[in-house]
């Protein structure tokens, strides 16, 4: 990607002043720094006994906690790229 470059000059002619303005071309990259957050979501659905939802999703985060249930790289669903400046 070129960029370019303002160049300013001021010619004194007759009694006022002319600013010119030059653009060069330059070859020039401006290099910026990038955070890029790789996300690789594991899914698995587990079934659980309860009285109520609120209690079997108790149940499955103690479950998960307690390594009854692991997620495993066959358990992959998808990646995502999320760009932080």
């Amino acid at each position: 990607m070129d960029t370019f470059a303002n160049l300013a000059s001021i010619d004194n002619e007759s009694s006022f002043s002319i600013l010119r303005f030059t653009m060069i071309r330059t070859n020039e990259k401006a290099s910026q720094t990038f955070q890029i957050e790789i996300v690789e979501p594991l899914s698995n659905i587990v079934e659980v006994v309860a009285e109520d939802e609120q209690e079997a999703l108790l149940k499955a985060q103690k479950m998960y906690r307690n390594e009854q249930v692991v997620l495993y790289p066959d358990d992959f669903i998808d990646t995502k790229f999320v760009v932080f400046q």
